[in-house]
């Protein structure tokens, strides 16, 4: 249940982002951040991660459905101790049900984190990837993923 916990508060912090970046920055608008390290830029994604699969809305919605289901399915079912996993799993749960929310609603992804050497992003992006980063970790490094 914590786990499932954690997805609803990626969501929920996701969604409450893009809504208030979304009043308050015009599209396409660019907002320093942090002296100009961070720019916060009103922008739209159509596609998946760097624009990929532009304009490819139903496959998108598709694939998110089914690595919710996945994702759920695994966090009901991974043993206790596989904490790192669940971890991963519970973060890029939430971060894809975050990016659907908006597939479904408007038909593409808001994004609005902008660090100039990078695609602008969002909130579930940054949860997706740390998700992903902790079940490859985990794979790797942790023992017991490897000896079950």
């Amino acid at each position: 249940m914590l786990w499932l916990l954690v997805s609803a508060f990626i969501v929920l912090a996701d969604q409450a982002t893009k809504h208030v970046v979304s009043r308050l920055v015009a599209p396409y608008e660019v907002v320093p951040c942090l002296g100009g390290i961070v720019r916060i830029t009103n922008v739209r994604n159509s596609g998946a991660a760097f624009g990929v699969l532009h304009n490819g809305r139903p496959m998108l919605i598709a694939i998110a459905v089914v690595v919710t289901l996945a994702g759920a399915y695994y966090l009901l079912r991974w043993p206790r101790r596989w904490w790192v996993q669940r971890l991963g799993v519970s973060l890029s749960l939430g971060g894809t049900i975050g990016n659907l929310i908006d597939r479904v609603m408007v038909g593409s992804v808001f994004d609005f984190i902008d660090l100039g050497i990078w695609p602008v992003f969002n909130l579930a992006d940054s949860a997706i990837v740390i998700g992903m980063a902790l079940i490859l970790y985990s794979v790797l490094f942790h023992p017991s993923v490897k000896e079950e």
